[in-house]
């Protein structure tokens, strides 16, 4: 015979009531989980937008010639935040108009660091890889320097 505690009988809307307040319990945890997934689900496609932008920003710099798309990437982004009508691309734009400086010429000038005769062309793959050799190999200015003149030119 089941022994009974002068406080609580045991009858079936006692057994009845603890497992509706077990089940209640369990629903609030469940309702605590899903909002935390929420919320991380929120994050993650927050993070995912931020990353395709940022994407567009490199790509739409790199296709209009940026000389430094990093840090033309933080100033593109600073200008969205500025103003949400806008898109990257016409930022761009903007900042080709504005400051033609940080984007590469499409014209063909020459410069200290083109060949001096047009017949030279860029070197091949073996010549780069070459002196990308003898630079690390003696650590020497001059031929890091022949390096990063070669690789330039490919």
């Amino acid at each position: 015979m089941p022994e009974n505690t002068p406080n609580e009988p045991a009858t079936p809307d006692n057994d009845l009531r603890e497992a509706l307040a077990e089940r209640t319990q369990m629903a609030h945890d469940l309702a605590d989980q899903l909002r935390a997934r929420d919320a991380e689900l929120t994050d993650l496609r927050d993070r995912a937008s931020k990353l395709e932008r940022r994407g567009s920003i490199e790509r739409g710099l790199a296709q209009a010639g940026a000389i430094d798309t990093e840090s033309l990437a933080l100033l593109v982004e600073s200008r969205l935040e500025g103003d949400a009508d806008t898109t990257p691309q016409r930022v761009i734009a903007q900042l080709q108009r504005e400051r033609p400086a940080l984007f590469r010429s499409s014209s063909a000038r020459a410069s200290a660091m083109s060949p001096s005769h047009p017949s030279q062309g860029a070197p091949g793959r073996a010549v780069v890889d070459r002196a990308h050799d003898d630079a690390r190999a003696t650590g020497d200015r001059r031929a890091l320097m022949k390096y990063l003149r070669l690789r330039r030119s490919t």
